[in-house]
């Protein structure tokens, strides 16, 4: 029997029969792996929160048929900073949900590993919620990126989302995105965003920028990503049609 390990984060959770857990992971040597754990909601071991939703954690696993399974793992961070507010709890689950519906199992992305780890380690001391949003930003522009998908930041408002790019003129699906969204996206695409942080003065700005990268992903990947459910319940009027 040959044993894996890895580190990870538990990015989805789902429980079945009497006892069981099915986990998925992202990983830092396999990418995204479900792993299976027998018995483990009638088990008294003390480190049952390193298997529970968002914790970081090393697993020793192996396979069995089909399956892989474990029974070793250890609790690395829970994130309790996250946990504690209710508006990052929206946030991350989330990114959690993005990375559920975009990776491919048994893929490694070890870049996208590390910046995700950056993400959930900041938002677990951040209370600033239009940087955290603003982090939302980076973390889709760093997707779309990692998929190969990445479109041109050129001149004109008008986003062309089918051929990723910006026009001077209008068509037929494109979105008309305000001079601060534009100036938004060319700051995340340069993975800084401290030079527009001090203009914006509404969080809805940003949670429309959100919504325009989601647009993007979803058009190009097939994913339906839905931010609205989680972090959009003051967008009012924003959303693009």
């Amino acid at each position: 029997m040959k044993f894996l390990s890895s580190d990870g984060v538990i990015i989805k959770k789902l429980d079945y029969g009497e006892a069981d857990r099915l986990i998925t992971i992202f990983s830092r040597r396999y990418g995204k792996i479900q792993l299976n754990i027998k018995g483990i909601r009638k088990s008294k071991r003390r480190d049952k929160n390193a298997v529970e939703l968002l914790a970081f954690s090393k697993f020793v696993f192996y396979r069995k048929g089909e399956r892989l399974i474990t029974t070793n793992f250890e609790l690395l961070d829970s994130f309790w900073g996250i946990r504690s507010n209710i508006k990052n709890i929206e946030i991350i689950m989330y990114i959690l949900s993005v990375l559920n519906n975009i990776l491919v199992e048994n893929q490694r992305k070890s870049v996208l590993y590390d910046y995700f780890l950056k993400v959930i380690n900041y938002l677990d001391k951040s209370e600033n919620q239009i940087k955290n949003h603003l982090l939302v930003c980076h973390f889709l522009s760093k997707m779309i990126q990692e998929e190969g998908i990445a479109f041109e930041l050129s001149e004109g408002e008008y986003f062309d989302i089918e051929n990723s790019k910006f026009r001077k003129n209008s068509g037929s699906y494109f979105l008309k995105l305000s001079k601060m969204e534009k100036k938004i996206l060319e700051n995340i695409s340069g993975e800084k965003s401290d030079g527009v942080l001090k203009e914006i003065r509404d969080i809805t700005v940003v949670k429309k920028v959100i919504n325009i990268l989601e647009r993007y992903i979803n058009y190009h990947l097939h994913t339906s990503l839905n931010f609205k459910h989680f972090l959009g319940e003051d967008l009012k009027n924003g959303e693009y049609s």
